[in-house]
């Protein structure tokens, strides 16, 4: 998964070298449908539910979609931040400018009905950081807030005004989320910090938290003490770095021109804003661990890295030859580049691979072995690869009853 996500970063990052019109308005096209067949799906279900003889509107069943409302929250929080470029851009975007702030406050309507702390708490901090990067970062702050605005105003109305004028039950309202307990946390988080002191070099091992038995959650919702503890402190603290730098060097581009209304630099501050909620947000939540939270991170990710990147892409598709007599130090470098370049996309490709045998051989046997799970070690199912079990402690006990059935 680890090689999987970088391969696809780095290869959604050269596309972008290659096609950056064609790569932008792609990936910001999907956005926008996933987000506008969200809101119709809500309306369609809130319409259903109001038609029902018994009229009882669930907030997490009129957001459904997901197995857990967190995660629904978590696409949003990197979705919300991107949702504005028309807005923002000059150009041809501009002109789906009032098709784009419908939807960014109708997708808030659906944050704040799904009840995620998380997503508040990582769009709040972008907000409040952005204004500080120049005009256009102050113009996304304020898009942001009006929509929070309209988006609360429709929650209000549609999830409390309404059902109180006709008399509706209302179930997982957001309001009963308005707490600022850790909801389970705190134990997590002593278990994770238990974990690096006794594994501090190289960690338990990846998602091998989740072989450490408990009854509250299989990851820590926290991700650098995740990373601290399955990957080891020194790991944690390469990556932490990796990261801060990469930022600055993204808010320096920015601040070359803090006014600009130009579409690439729109996108990337708006890229900056999500992957910087994102980030906040796995301070608190699952943001590294959940599948499709993975998906669009990686993507987002590569593609605010195809947006920083200077190097020519016809230079890095080549797999050269070993340097010749001559060469001058910039011809060894880029055929040391590519090389590498060559080398990791051999392993992106074998991780792609060995991923898909893994999904054709457990996709049969995945129902059974939830089942068997459950009535071997009770409670919930836990999103331990995903949802059989702990990594170690039931493997040798499922061979055994495969073994026994093909008996």
């Amino acid at each position: 998964m680890f090689v999987g996500c970088t391969g696809l970063a780095a290869v959604v990052a050269a596309i972008r070298t290659v096609w950056p019109r064609g790569l932008d308005r792609g990936l910001l096209a999907l956005l926008f449908l996933i987000v506008a067949a969200q809101i119709a799906g809500f309306g369609a279900a809130y319409a259903s539910a109001l038609m029902a003889d018994e009229i009882r509107l669930d907030a997490w069943l009129l957001i459904d979609g997901f197995s857990n409302p967190r995660f629904y929250g978590q696409f949003l929080t990197l979705a919300l931040p991107l949702l504005l470029v028309p807005v923002l851009s000059t150009g041809e975007l501009r002109r789906y400018a009032a098709v784009a702030s419908v939807i960014t406050a109708l997708a808030w309507m659906l944050a704040i009905s799904s009840g995620t702390r998380g997503t508040w708490l990582g769009l709040g901090v972008a907000a409040a950081f952005l204004p500080w990067l120049g005009g256009t970062g102050r113009r996304w702050a304020i898009g942001q807030l009006l929509a929070t605005g309209v988006g609360l105003s429709l929650f209000w109305i549609l999830l409390s005004l309404l059902p109180g004028v006709i008399g509706a039950e209302v179930g997982h309202h957001a309001g009963t989320r308005l707490t600022t307990s850790l909801s389970g946390r705190g134990p997590l988080w002593m278990m994770t910090i238990d974990l690096v002191l006794e594994h501090p070099w190289l960690g338990v091992g990846p998602m091998h938290f989740a072989n450490v038995p408990n009854q509250i959650a299989a990851h820590p919702h926290q991700g650098l003490l995740q990373w601290a503890a399955e990957w080891g402190a020194p790991s944690a603290l390469a990556v932490t770095a990796l990261v801060l730098i990469g930022g600055w060097k993204v808010m320096r581009t920015i601040r070359q021109h803090p006014a600009s209304t130009g579409e690439t630099d729109v996108i990337r501050l708006c890229l900056l804003a999500s992957v910087l909620a994102s980030l906040v947000q796995a301070m608190v939540d699952g943001v590294l661990v959940m599948p499709y939270t993975q998906l669009w991170l990686t993507l987002c990710v590569g593609w605010l890295i195809g947006l920083h990147r200077q190097v020519a892409p016809a230079q890095m598709l080549k797999v050269g030859a070993r340097p010749q007599p001559g060469d001058t130090a910039a011809t060894v470098d880029a055929r040391v580049t590519r090389c590498v370049i060559g080398a990791g996309v051999a392993f992106f490709l074998a991780a792609s691979v060995y991923l898909g045998h893994v999904v054709v051989r457990d996709t049969p046997e995945l129902q059974a072995r939830e089942q068997w799970f459950v009535q071997t070690a009770g409670g919930l199912y836990k999103p331990r690869f995903w949802r059989q079990g702990f990594i170690e402690r039931d493997a040798a006990a499922w061979m055994h009853v495969k073994k026994r059935d093909r008996k």
